[in-house]
C-alpha cells in the first residue's frame, strides 16, 4: 500500500471512530456530574471531552499500535457518581460543591496509578479467567442503572394520593424515551424499509444523537413553550485541573474524603481495567493483533492520571468505536492519536456549539419557554481564574 493511502486510511478511520465516540463521551460526562444538579452540566461535558483528549492520546502513544480508542465511558461515571452521592451524604461536606469536584478528580487521579499498578502486576490475566454470565451480567447491570438514574426524576410517585404516579417535565421524557428508542430500534425499521441500504450504514448512536438534536431545535421553533429542557452551555476550556488548587483547605479537609476516595478510586481502576481488557479481546479477534496486555493496561492508567491532571474524567477503551475504526481500515496508532487530535481541534474551533447539545437530565427547577444556557452555580472563584481551568457558561 502506498504511503498516502495508508495515511488516509488511518486518517480516515480517526474520523470516524471520533463521530462514533462523540455521542458517548457527552453521555458519559454529563452523567459523572448529575447529582450535582444541571448547573454543572457545562462542566461534565469539559470533562469528557478533556479526557478524551488527554487519555485517549497518551495511552495511544504508550501502548501497543492499534486501532483501539480509550473515551470516557458510561461505567465509569457510574462509579463517579456513587462517590458523588457519598459525599453528598454527609452533612459536613454536602453543602461544599468544590470539596466534592477536588474528590473526583483525585479519584480519577488515583484510578490511574491504580491501573499502572495493576497491569505491571499482571492483573491483566484475570479476564482468562473471568466467567462470560458475570461479564455479561455486569454490562446488563451498567445499562438498568443508567437506565434508571436518567428516568426516576420524571416519576414521582404518591402514596396517599388519588393519582399515585406523576410524570414530572412530560416533554423532556418523551424526548429522552424517544432518543432512546431511536437507538434500540433503528436497525429494525431500516431493515424493514424497500431500497434503505444506505441508511442502514449509518450507526444508530449517531443517528439518535444527532436525530435527537435536530429534533430539539425543531421543537424550539415550532413551539417555544414547550418545556423539553436546557442546553449544556457554552463551554470555555483549559487544560488545568482542579486538583493543582484545593482553595486554601487544609490537610485536615482533604484527609476528611480519602476513606471514601481511595476506596471507590480502585473500584473505578477495576471497572475500566474490565472495560479495557474485553476491548482488547475484541480487538484481538477482529485484527488479529499481537496486544501486550501488561503494557496496554499501564498505557491506560498514564492516560487517565493526564486526564485528572488536564481535568478529564476517567476513560477506557471502546469496543463500538474500534471496531468502526478497524472496519473503516484503521489498523495501528495513528488511529487513535488523531481522534484525540481531532476532538482537540473541535475544542478549538467550535468550543461554543460543543456545549449547545440538548440536555435532558435532571432538572432540579424547571425552565419554561425556550430554553437557555444553563450557568454553574456554587462553583468557587478558582475555576473561574484563567489560571487555572475555566468552565464558563455563558447565556
Amino acid at each position: 500500500m502506498r504511503l498516502d493511502a495508508y495515511f488516509r486510511n488511518e486518517i480516515a478511520a480517526g474520523a470516524i471512530a471520533s463521530i462514533l465516540s462523540l455521542p458517548v463521551c457527552v453521555a458519559a460526562g454529563v452523567l459523572a456530574f448529575s447529582p450535582l444538579g444541571p448547573a454543572y452540566a457545562a462542566l461534565g461535558a469539559t470533562a469528557r471531552l478533556l479526557g478524551a483528549i488527554a487519555a485517549g492520546g497518551i495511552s495511544a502513544l504508550a501502548a501497543t499500535s492499534s486501532f483501539v480508542l480509550t473515551i470516557p465511558r458510561v461505567s465509569e461515571s457510574l462509579v463517579l457518581v456513587n462517590l458523588i452521592v457519598t459525599l453528598l451524604a454527609k452533612p459536613g461536606i454536602a453543602s461544599d460543591k468544590d470539596l466534592i469536584i477536588y474528590a473526583v478528580y483525585a479519584c480519577v487521579l488515583l484510578g490511574g496509578v491504580w491501573q499502572v499498578v495493576f497491569g505491571l502486576a499482571g492483573v491483566a490475566k484475570i479476564i482468562k479467567f473471568t466467567p462470560h454470565t458475570v461479564l455479561i451480567g455486569f454490562l446488563g447491570g451498567v445499562a438498568v442503572l443508567v437506565l434508571v438514574s436518567q428516568t426516576r426524576p420524571y416519576l414521582v410517585f404518591h402514596a396517599d394520593a388519588a393519582r399515585p404516579l406523576t410524570i414530572n417535565r412530560p416533554w423532556m421524557l418523551l424526548l429522552l424515551l424517544g432518543v432512546t428508542a431511536t437507538m434500540w430500534f433503528y436497525l429494525d425499521i431500516v431493515r424493514r424499509l424497500p431500497g434503505t441500504t444506505i441508511l442502514g450504514k449509518f450507526p444508530p448512536v449517531v443517528v439518535a444523537f444527532l436525530g435527537g438534536a435536530a429534533f430539539y431545535d425543531f421543537l424550539n421553533a415550532v413551539r417555544p413553550a414547550l418545556d423539553v429542557g436546557p442546553t449544556l452551555g457554552n463551554l470555555n476550556l483549559i487544560f488545568v485541573s482542579p486538583i493543582f488548587d484545593h482553595g486554601g483547605r487544609t490537610w485536615h479537609d482533604i484527609a476528611s474524603i480519602a476513606w471514601e476516595v481511595v476506596p471507590i478510586s480502585a473500584i473505578l481502576a477495576i471497572v475500566a481495567t474490565l472495560d479495557s481488557l474485553l476491548t482488547f479481546r475484541t480487538a484481538q479477534n477482529a485484527g488479529d493483533l499481537s496486544l501486550s496486555p501488561v503494557r496496554d493496561l499501564a498505557a491506560q492508567g498514564l492516560g487517565n492520571c493526564a486526564a485528572a491532571l488536564a481535568g478529564g474524567i476517567t476513560s477506557a477503551a471502546v469496543r463500538s468505536s474500534s471496531l468502526g475504526a478497524y472496519r473503516a481500515g484503521g489498523r495501528t496508532r495513528l488511529v487513535p492519536v488523531f481522534s484525540a487530535l481531532l476532538f482537540a481541534r473541535l475544542r478549538s474551533v467550535v468550543p461554543e456549539s460543543a456545549g449547545q447539545n440538548p440536555h435532558c437530565g435532571p432538572c432540579r427547577h424547571p425552565t419554561r419557554g425556550r430554553p437557555r444556557a444553563v450557568r454553574p452555580l456554587g462553583l468557587s472563584d478558582r475555576l473561574r481564574n484563567p489560571m487555572t481551568m475555566r468552565i464558563t457558561a455563558r447565556s
